[in-house]
């Protein structure tokens, strides 16, 4: 066979006869520039039959703990003699992010008490130790509450991931007081004992969502009076505040809802001529339940509120948006709506949940998607034609609204600048809804008619009223076919409403 030269110990492997002979390994120690090899039994007879001792200094990889991550090692325990011992040291180690070399430093082989190292033909090789960064999530808090004319705000954040006794400071900067939906956007600075560098952070944002605190359905109508009436929320019970024949009655209490948010009262849920009531809560840990509070006038001649449950929601997925009939079936429906990151862009993603006559959850209907540009400020008819729309306000403040039912594209109405929009309401008798607006001084303004041909018309200030009245509201209090502006005195706590036309916008009738 051919000679061979080697600069160090090689393990060589030689076929002794013809190619069905087995092959036999020996090692060679080839230091020199001698001939290593010609006849492979001259080279391998009288050698013991030994192959390479080999070393391996791990290499491992792992998310940031905060624990060091220590390296090992490995070896070929067949090339150790019978009852040889192998002994070694290694000394990688690494805490924070980055990587560093696991390294062979020393070794010894012992028979006992000797030191037989020498006998052995030792090959090490150094691996790599390497920590990644942790992943973290941190998600808002998401909150909803009917329009009041104050700012809704949510200040927790919970992070997932950090390791114990780390973490981070947060700023929320996310509010909304007008009628419609926002992120609840926030800031973070990581603690002094926590390196940035050991974590990567996903944001996620809770939504606040302000519904409109009158719509087009029942008009707030708890007794079928073809009146609205009015809700109050104290300590958690509830009462209905209505008129039996030009008087106003008061129930008792007549449901605790402690620990839930009111975010709908004004529609009919079931279909069955009488509003109802909706609301939610979040479960402290990943879910908000949505449920209603079931009006069954019809059945019981009375109001009375029972409580029934519809569904949850991821709420880092999903947040509520309202109420609207989308299928055309004489009842309202729940909307949801997630913001997702498209491939082409952020996006609003709009569902809704059908329920039954008793409220319950049947199906899950698609409604559309709407880009990030545009936000959803709430719901109402301003068509006239019976079918809900979903209103829309654009970043440079351009109105809209978009149909729940038929073609998904936006009708541009006109551009609301930075007035806050209050509610939606038929303030003209026409059949399709209406908008109140109000300015940062104070100044009340409505738009009426149909869709496509509104008139903007300022009708009077909140200073021109006396007192201390607040905005509480909008409804048909008296009957006429039109709905008029509930306000709330907040020194005396009288209720009463007007109209929302400049003639008689101060002209106030009290209810209670």
């Amino acid at each position: 066979m051919d000679s061979f030269a080697y600069e160090k110990p090689e393990l060589l492997t030689f076929a002794l006869g013809d190619s069905s002979t087995p092959k036999v390994s020996c090692f060679v120690d080839c230091t020199t520039d001698n001939i290593c090899a010609s006849v492979a039994d001259e080279i391998c007879s009288g050698s013991d039959e030994v192959s390479a001792l080999k070393i391996t200094a791990t290499s491992e990889s792992r998310s940031y703990n905060g624990a060091a991550l220590t390296g090992s090692y490995t070896y070929n325990s067949n090339a150790l003699k019978a009852g040889d011992t192998l002994s070694v040291t290694v000394t990688g180690s690494i805490q924070d992010v980055g990587s560093t070399t696991n390294h062979v430093a020393s070794y010894q082989v012992w028979r006992g008490s000797s030191d037989v190292t020498t006998e052995y033909t030792i090959v090490t090789q150094d691996g790599t130790l390497a920590v990644v960064p942790c992943s973290v999530v941190m998600v808002s808090d998401s909150a909803t509450k009917v329009y009041d004319g104050t700012p809704l705000t949510a200040s927790g954040v919970t992070a997932y991931g950090f390791v114990a006794g780390e973490g981070a400071t947060y700023t929320v900067t996310g509010s909304q007081t007008a009628v419609g939906t926002s992120e609840n956007t926030f800031t973070y600075t990581f603690n002094a004992n926590t390196a940035a560098s050991n974590y990567t952070v996903t944001q996620e944002y809770g939504s606040l969502t302000v519904t409109s605190a009158q719509s087009k359905g029942a008009i707030s109508d708890y007794n079928g009076s073809g009146k609205s009436d009015m809700i109050q929320f104290v300590n958690g019970l509830v009462y209905v505040t209505y008129d039996d024949g030009g008087k106003y009655i008061q129930t008792p209490a007549i449901n605790d809802i402690t620990g839930w948010n009111v975010v709908e009262i004004r529609r009919d849920l079931t279909g069955d001529g009488y509003a109802d009531i909706q609301i939610t809560a979040y479960d402290g840990a990943s879910e908000t339940w949505v449920a209603t509070l079931r009006n069954d006038y019809l059945v019981n001649g009375c109001i009375t509120l029972n409580y029934q449950f519809i569904g949850a929601y991821q709420t880092r997925l999903w947040s509520y948006l309202g109420s609207a009939d989308v299928n055309s079936d004489g009842k309202s429906e729940v909307l949801m709506v997630q913001t997702a990151e498209g491939a082409d862009g952020i996006y609003r993603h709009v569902a809704a949940w059908v329920t039954d006559s008793e409220g319950k959850w049947v199906d899950n209907v698609w409604v559309g998607s709407l880009t990030n540009e545009w936000s959803i400020a709430g719901t109402a008819d301003f068509t006239g034609d019976g079918e809900d729309n979903i209103l829309l306000r654009r970043s440079d403040g351009m109105i809209g609204y978009w149909r729940t039912a038929g073609s998904n594209d936006i009708v541009l109405l006109k551009n609301g600048g930075d007035r806050v929009m209050i509610t939606t309401g038929d303030f003209d008798g026409d059949g399709a809804d209406d908008f109140l607006w109000q300015a940062s001084d104070g100044t009340m303004s409505t738009w009426t008619g149909v869709a496509g041909t509104m008139s903007d018309t300022v009708i009077g200030k909140v200073s021109d009223l006396g007192g201390n009245w607040l905005f509480a509201g909008a409804g048909d209090y008296n009957g006429d076919g039109k709905d008029e502006i509930l306000w709330c005195d907040t020194t005396t706590y009288k209720t009463a409403y007007g109209d929302a036309k400049q003639s008689t916008f101060a002209n106030l009738t009290v209810i209670v």
